[in-house]
C-alpha cells in the first residue's frame, strides 16, 4: 500500500536541485574539468572517471526536471534512460558511431570512443537517486503545480551550463587524443626510441594561408606568418609521436588545402646542446589523410607518411620528413 501511494504521489524533481549534495557534485564536476584536468596534479585516469561519476549523479535529475517528470516511476525512468545511453555508448563501437553520425547531422561533428571501464561510475547514478530522491517528493498531492523557485532556476541553468561545458571539454579531449593510446593527426613529430626525450616547440599560422601561393612557392612563408604563442609545446619522449595539428573535427574534411607550422626542438640530455633551430613545415592536406596515429608505436614499426623524424646528426638535430611534406630552416626566426 505504501509503495502504491508513493508511486501515485506527485514528485517534483526540481526540488532536488536545491539539495546540498547536488551542488557539491556540481562543484566537483566544475573543478575537476576546468582546473584539475590537464594540470598534472591528478592522474588523467582519475579525472576522467571523476567526470563520469559526477555527471551520472547530476544528469538524471536535470533530465527529470526538463521533461517535467511527476512521479517516482517517471523519475526512475529518467535514471534508467541515462544509464542505458551511457552504457550503450561505452560498450558498443557501432552505437557510438551511430551517435556520432546523428550529432554530425546536427552540425556537431566529433568522435566517441567506447571505454567499458567507464561503467565503473554507474553506481553513482543509483547513489544520486538514493540521496536526492527523498527531496523530490511533494508534501501534499493536491498542491497545484507551481513555477520553479529562484534557487531551482539557478541550479538548473548552472547545471546545464557546466554539463554542456564538460561535454564540450571532454569531446575536445577525445578529438585530440582519439582512441586510447592514439592521436588524430596527419603530420606528426616522431622521436626514435634510441634518442633521448626532446623539447619540441610549435608555432601555428596567425591566419588562413594562401595555399595556391605557398604551395607554388614555399619561400613565401615568413616568421611573421606564424603566431608567437607556442602550441603543442612540451616533451616528446623517446619512441613517441606528437601531432603538429591534431584534428578537432574528426570525420570532417580540412577547411584548407594546406597547413603549415614552425618547429623548434632541443635535446633533453646532459652535456648535449644539440638543437633544431626554427624550421618551416608545409604540407597539402589532401595528400596526407587525417587518421589515428599511435602515441607510442611498436619498436621497428613502419612510420606512415606525415612522419617527421627528429634525430641527432653531427651534433645537431634534424627533421627528416616522410611523405609529401616540405621542410626548410626558417632563417632569422627567433
Amino acid at each position: 500500500m505504501h509503495e502504491a501511494r508513493d508511486d501515485e504521489a506527485p514528485w517534483r524533481p526540481a526540488r532536488g536541485l536545491a539539495h546540498p549534495a547536488w551542488w557539491i557534485a556540481l562543484a566537483v564536476l566544475a573543478v575537476n574539468d576546468h582546473v584539475l584536468k590537464g594540470s598534472g596534479l591528478v592522474p588523467g585516469v582519475v579525472t576522467g572517471k571523476l567526470s563520469d561519476a559526477a555527471g551520472l549523479f547530476l544528469a538524471p535529475l536535470l533530465l527529470a526536471t526538463l521533461v517535467r517528470a511527476r512521479g517516482r516511476r517517471a523519475v526512475i525512468g529518467c535514471h534508467v534512460a541515462v544509464a542505458v545511453v551511457f552504457a550503450a555508448l561505452e560498450l558498443s563501437e557501432g552505437l557510438a558511431a551511430a551517435w556520432d553520425a546523428a550529432l554530425v547531422a546536427l552540425g556537431l561533428p566529433f568522435q566517441t570512443w567506447a571505454d567499458p571501464t567507464d561503467l565503473l561510475a554507474l553506481p553513482f547514478l543509483a547513489l544520486g537517486y538514493r540521496v536526492l530522491g527523498p527531496s523530490m517528493r511533494e508534501v501534499r498531492s493536491d498542491k497545484p503545480r507551481r513555477a520553479l523557485r529562484p534557487i531551482e532556476l539557478v541550479a538548473a541553468a548552472v547545471g546545464l551550463v557546466f554539463c554542456m561545458a564538460t561535454s564540450v571539454a571532454r569531446l575536445h579531449q577525445v578529438r585530440l587524443t582519439g582512441p586510447r593510446g592514439m592521436v588524430l593527426a596527419d603530420v606528426f613529430v616522431h622521436v626514435p626510441s634510441e634518442e633521448p626525450e626532446m623539447h619540441v616547440m610549435i608555432r601555428r599560422p596567425k591566419a588562413a594561408l594562401d595555399c595556391d601561393a605557398v604551395l607554388a612557392d614555399p619561400s613565401l612563408l615568413r616568421p611573421e606568418t606564424f603566431d608567437e604563442k607556442l602550441t603543442g609545446s612540451g616533451v616528446v619522449f623517446a619512441g613517441e609521436n606528437q601531432a603538429i595539428a591534431p584534428s578537432e573535427r574528426w570525420g570532417v574534411e580540412p577547411e584548407q588545402r594546406c597547413n603549415a607550422a614552425m618547429i623548434r626542438a632541443e635535446k633533453s640530455a646532459v652535456f648535449s646542446s644539440a638543437e633544431l633551430s626554427w624550421t618551416y613545415v608545409l604540407w597539402e592536406t589532401g595528400k596526407i589523410a587525417m587518421r589515428p596515429i599511435p602515441e607510442r608505436p611498436e619498436k621497428g614499426e613502419a612510420l606512415p607518411d606525415g612522419a617527421l623524424v627528429l634525430r641527432e646528426s653531427k651534433g645537431a638535430l634534424e627533421l627528416r620528413p616522410q611523405g609529401p611534406v616540405w621542410v626548410q630552416r626558417a632563417d632569422g626566426a627567433r
